[in-house]
């Protein structure tokens, strides 16, 4: 039993991968005759060839135009990102040297503050030896 329900469903596997395989290739047949059946009425319109290529030629302006608003709108958009970041790496770094300033001068306090201690000390023990 299970060596024949091996077989079947091995059977059944190689099935449905070949119908599988069958809609794929109509589906890339339907589409590339659409794109031919396209592509023929625009060319074989009641339109005369040179108004079909003013049509074409007017389509591939339009389309022209959008990329270069598309890559204009792109341009500045990315322009006005750099300028955000490089206002904010700035920012950032003046937050920093200001932090690190203070912390300078908080450690050079106590630094001052130490030696200071360390030298009255020294000042007493030389008092309290003589």
């Amino acid at each position: 039993m299970k060596l024949n329900d091996l077989i079947n469903s091995k059977r059944k596997e190689k099935e449905r991968k070949q119908k599988i395989k069958v809609v794929k290739t109509a589906a890339t047949t339907a589409a590339v005759g659409t794109a031919i059946g396209a592509l023929a009425g625009l060319l074989f319109a009641p339109k005369s060839g040179k108004e079909t290529r003013e049509d074409i030629i007017e389509a591939s302006k339009k389309v022209n135009e959008e990329i270069k608003t598309t890559a204009t709108k792109a341009k500045e958009n990315l322009a006005e990102k750099t300028k955000t970041g490089k206002e904010n790496v700035c920012q950032a770094k003046e937050k920093i040297s200001s932090y690190l300033a203070t912390k300078r001068n908080k450690e050079t306090a106590e630094v001052v503050e130490t030696k200071e201690i360390n030298e009255e000390s020294v000042v007493e023990n030389v008092q309290a030896d003589n």
